[in-house]
């Protein structure tokens, strides 16, 4: 869900860069917040991450009850 919105937007799309970036889920499978926890550097770059990420609301698959949040990811982009 998160790499089909991010992919989505052509600015982010062509970069080249790498974020991490923090998930908080339900345990029902729905994005109760968002963060970016490092960035790619370029501010106009992270504020179009930011604004896409803003659009999750809920990830196809829930996660484990036992897995622990938030959930971390790295997202890497060789546009």
């Amino acid at each position: 869900s998160i790499l089909n919105v991010l992919s989505e937007d052509e600015r982010i799309r062509r970069g080249s860069y790498q974020v991490t970036v923090r998930v908080w889920l339900t345990h029902e499978g729905r994005v109760e917040r968002i963060k970016l926890a490092s960035t790619s550097g370029n501010r106009e770059l992270d504020s179009a991450i930011e604004q896409a990420l803003e659009k999750v609301s809920r990830v196809k698959e829930a996660p484990p009850i036992e897995m622990p949040q938030p959930v971390t990811l790295r997202i890497v982009s060789r546009g």
